[in-house]
């Protein structure tokens, strides 16, 4: 079976917020208990979130927001998979 990639956006006004609905969401796959012998962090399907929070920012460019979300993602990978990290 083929890992699902997916890309959410959060419009939230906040860091905490949008910080608790990515734990909601990777806590909601978790708990489906969808069996997956490949995974390391656990015989679930989890998943790993990378965060990038934009402050107001009126120059942004999607190539810049990818990477450091992309980059954030990798670090929830790295630290051992299934959590949410945020790109600073």
């Amino acid at each position: 079976m083929s890992p699902i990639y997916s890309i959410l956006y959060f419009i939230l006004y906040n860091l905490k917020d949008t910080k608790l609905i990515a734990e909601q969401v990777r806590k909601n796959i978790e708990s489906l208990a969808i069996e997956h012998n490949g995974n390391s962090a656990s015989k679930y399907l989890t998943v790993s979130c990378g965060l990038y929070i934009i402050n107001g920012e009126t120059n942004i460019n999607k190539d810049n927001i990818y990477k450091k979300t992309d980059d954030a993602l990798y670090v929830s990978k790295q630290n051992g998979r299934n959590q949410v990290s945020i790109a600073r």
